[in-house]
């Protein structure tokens, strides 16, 4: 499945302290008609899906509208979302209207106080995600991923066993490598990164678990070693990490998404 991540909203309602793209939250929303012309271009180049970020997406005044014109001319819907917003079930009750077929959650810690100061302090922050994982459980395709910093990494475990507890469908492990992570320190060294993904690989993966994991050369067990930093340009612009997936566990899929502003699609047509 080949899916196209649009931003849909320059701003958010949390300040991950690893954020990748917070200089770009100006608090503008893309506009609709672009945004409509980015889903047309999606489907005229061939992508099966889009998955509609931010910022926060589920703060987008034309979330609603933007998935339910996706899913009308037969795009694999989904959103990756902090999941905060969601933790209200008529909203989620919105989202499921509109045919969403997927929904991508961010939860960094099993423990509430560190995902709290990873997110930028609100002591509600976990409590939310998990209520909101409850609710879209039921309703769609629902991943857990995590970002791996140096803050969490004895939380794999945890998060993995949380995910399984509440019934979640499939866990992303994702390795923050921006420039601006690294200078603050967050970046796991390699050796950090590769046990943290093998802590998951027996947690999750192993146990039969859907599995994905980003940031990492190679999906070989043995052999899997963490990328090195990435730049701002890529960070914002263009593609997103392929998604190194196990083909043997997964049944031989492989996502590749990419990320490119809906203004760029339509001007370049890439």
């Amino acid at each position: 499945m080949r899916t196209l991540v649009l931003p849909v909203y320059r701003r958010c309602n949390q300040a991950c302290v690893f954020c990748a793209v917070a200089d770009e939250l100006d608090g503008s929303p893309v506009p609709p008609a672009s945004l409509r012309e980015a889903i047309d271009g999606a489907r005229a180049r061939g992508f099966d899906s889009v998955c509609l970020t931010g910022g926060e997406p589920t703060l987008a005044p034309q979330l609603i509208r933007a998935l339910a014109y996706a899913h009308g001319i037969g795009l694999h819907t989904a959103i990756s979302t902090n999941g905060r917003l969601l933790a209200d079930v008529e909203k989620v009750k919105r989202l499921e209207a509109t045919g969403l077929d997927a929904v991508h959650v961010a939860l960094h810690a099993a423990t509430p106080g560190v995902h709290q100061d990873l997110t930028g302090g609100d002591p509600i922050a976990h409590e939310q995600v998990v209520t909101a994982l409850r609710h879209c459980v039921p309703r769609f395709h629902t991943t857990v991923r995590m970002v791996l910093t140096t803050r969490n990494l004895d939380e794999v475990t945890g998060v993995c066993a949380l995910a399984r507890e509440l019934g979640v469908h499939r866990v992303d492990l994702r390795c923050v490598r921006h420039e601006g992570a690294t200078a603050s320190g967050l970046v796991p060294t390699p050796q950090q990164a590769l046990d943290a993904w093998r802590t998951a690989w027996s947690a999750w993966a192993q146990p039969g678990g859907d599995f994905a994991w980003h940031g990492f050369r190679s999906v070989s067990p043995a052999e899997a070693t963490p990328q090195p930093p990435s730049t701002p340009a890529r960070d914002r612009l263009a593609l997103l990490e392929a998604g190194l997936v196990d083909e043997a566990l997964l049944g031989g899929l492989s996502d590749v998404e990419e990320r490119l502003a809906p203004e760029l699609v339509a001007a370049t047509g890439v």
